[in-house]
């Protein structure tokens, strides 16, 4: 019986939470027989179960593990590795013991290794591909944005790490680019698949429908969903935040002009910070007209919370995950983003028109975003249609590919003794 470990995001977040459902389902299918962990290092854990149903009425089931946050994890890990202490390290530690004994370590961070996250996230990446290769376990870099790789350290952190890894999956042509132009070599190792979140289902309709406002003749439902890392990026000083001040003055168009009810659709939420029910909660407050504004809240579970995008007629988008469950859905969106996983995203759909960089955007910029994507609504609708069936093939293709570089009945390498 194989040991398969899913590493590397923080399943706090709503978009970390779809993707190690998603694969964990999509592997349970392919190693049956094998045993699963998600290791995670959120404080309250935002999968609070540990069965998912699958189709044909099984379940799959698998055991959540505590990793250290990212500066523990990296001590912890490099520890491992010092003469006469590393086997101390490997057998009092759970995470590295549980390291040491897996057969495949696949991680879903979706976007760590670049120069646009922070040096020590990259570290703590180098540091557990090194480790995997020290203990000869595969480890795979699931359906990821990489680059750009701007500084020495990124580039020399950037090309150690696509060396080592057993196999490196790109979520888009941005990536795959920054890929190849750091490593040109990779060869073999490299491929480009959709996203992995596109297989993840949304929750049931009567789950949701406390948050869903009552339908108004005239009124369309149109979500927002506000993201704490444009907030952050946005944040110049002492001065108002300009991302706060933008996203009202949309909200204003959107209920004055467009004539909608407005949900606010939360992704990630940590209670003592500042987060995105926090932005939520502050455009509410400063809102002339705060009753036609709904908050939904990121404690829903993140098949509900598509769930509720499904119940939109349009989105405006800041979180990449909300992208991926409004195109899977058919909804149309206008995707407000902070890199170029954004663009790779919408332009693998065929929508380049619909998505722009929010950092430094005004209230009149974002308007004249929203409305020419609103104002090709119907299009876009028919283009999601035509392409779900290929970008969800896409995403399954990868855990394929998995499956055939390491079959369950054999092709995983043999392990270092520890």
């Amino acid at each position: 019986m194989k040991t398969i470990l899913l590493i590397g995001a923080n399943f706090k977040n709503k978009g970390a939470e779809a993707m190690a459902y998603t694969a964990l389902v999509e592997l349970y299918h392919r190693y049956p027989n094998s045993n699963f962990y998600i290791a995670s290092y959120a404080r309250d854990e935002a999968l609070p179960y540990c069965e998912h149903p699958i189709p044909g009425g099984q379940h799959a089931t698998w055991t959540l593990v505590r990793s250290p946050r990212s500066a523990g994890r990296a001590i912890v890990l490099l520890l491992s590795k010092v003469p006469k202490i590393g086997r101390f390290f490997l057998q009092k530690n759970s995470y590295l013991h549980l390291f040491s004994r897996s057969d495949l370590v696949i991680d879903l961070s979706g976007f760590a290794l670049s120069s646009q996250r922070k040096l020590l996230r990259q570290i703590v990446y180098a540091v557990e591909v090194t480790t995997a290769r020290w203990l000869g376990v595969p480890f795979v870099a699931m359906t990821q944005a990489m680059g750009p790789f701007e500084s020495p350290i990124s580039r020399v952190i950037g090309g150690y790490c696509l060396r080592h890894m057993s196999l490196v999956i790109a979520r888009g042509d941005h990536s795959r680019n920054y890929i190849h132009s750091l490593y040109p070599s990779i060869g073999g190792k490299l491929i480009q698949c959709a996203d992995s979140a596109y297989l993840f289902p949304a929750g049931a309709r009567d789950a949701i429908d406390q948050f869903i406002p009552a339908s108004v003749e005239g009124r369309p439902r149109v979500g927002v969903v506000p993201n704490v890392n444009i907030y952050r990026l946005a944040k110049v000083g002492p001065t108002e935040n300009p991302y706060i001040i933008a996203l009202i003055k949309l909200l204003e168009h959107l209920v004055e002009v467009a004539n909608a009810e407005v949900l606010l659709i939360c992704h990630e939420s940590y209670p003592s910070e500042i987060d995105d029910d926090w932005i939520a909660k502050e455009i509410v407050r400063r809102f002339p007209k705060p009753e036609r504004l709904h908050h939904v809240p990121a404690n829903l579970s993140a098949s509900n919370l598509k769930a509720v995008l499904g119940a939109v007629e349009f989105v405006v988008a800041s979180r990449f995950h909300s992208v991926v469950a409004a195109a899977s859905l058919g909804v149309p969106f206008l995707a407000v983003g902070w890199s170029h996983k954004y663009d790779e995203l919408v332009e693998a759909i065929g929508l380049e028109h619909a998505v722009c960089d929010g950092r430094g955007r005004t209230g009149a910029d974002l308007i004249e975003q929203f409305e020419r994507s609103w104002s090709r609504r119907a299009h876009n609708r028919k283009v999601l249609s035509n392409q779900i069936n290929y970008l969800k093939a896409s995403a399954a293709s990868a855990f394929d590919e998995i499956e055939v570089r390491w079959p369950e009945g054999g092709g995983f390498p043999v392990k270092r003794r520890v």
